[in-house]
């Protein structure tokens, strides 16, 4: 919602077609990676079946990986407790005695739990749901906003943005 209030609508749904786009690509070559190599656990796996220089781009994939992991992790693990900290709060306000690290704790046991696959293709039933668990609130922000959402106060200079945003019902705390 606030990168779509800073760009304005027109350049977000651009953005948003784009992107959306660019994800059900490669969710299609990921879809011809299983097919090429169907007991592939990883993506070292499917490098490993090149027939030159395979267990170097074994390599250079899980260096490649881990790196990413180790990098995002910590991101997503701090964005995910304060959005389930912030959503609890509201939706059960007898919760708020629980401090941040427990919410951090819960967040990291669900996340180990869903983090337990070891198959490419239940890898990838998970991106759906996370797929799906993102569009729908896209999908209804972009509606409520067509359907005659009001531009707040920005912080600030205290006057209305002039693109589009979400509503304050949406965003109130």
């Amino acid at each position: 919602p606030y990168v779509a209030t800073m760009l304005g609508w027109i350049p977000f749904l651009a953005s948003f077609v784009t992107f959306t786009m660019g994800t059900a690509y490669s969710g299609l070559l990921f879809a011809r990676l299983y097919q090429v190599a169907p007991k592939s656990k990883i993506l070292a796996d499917v490098a490993r079946r090149l027939p030159r220089d395979g267990a170097l781009a074994a390599r250079i994939v899980d260096v490649t990986l881990v790196s990413f992991l180790v990098a995002v992790a910590p991101l997503i693990q701090l964005t995910l407790t304060i959005s389930v900290e912030t959503l609890m709060h509201k939706l059960l306000p007898s919760l708020t005695w629980m401090p941040t690290a427990a919410w951090a704790w819960l967040v990291g046991a669900v996340a180990l739990v869903l983090s337990q696959p070891r198959e490419m293709n239940s890898v990838g039933l998970l991106g759906l749901i996370g797929a799906i668990a993102i569009l729908i609130p896209c999908v209804g922000i972009v509606m409520a906003l067509l359907l005659g959402g009001s531009a707040p106060v920005q912080p600030g200079n205290g006057t209305a943005s002039s693109a589009l945003v979400v509503p304050t019902a949406l965003v109130e705390d």
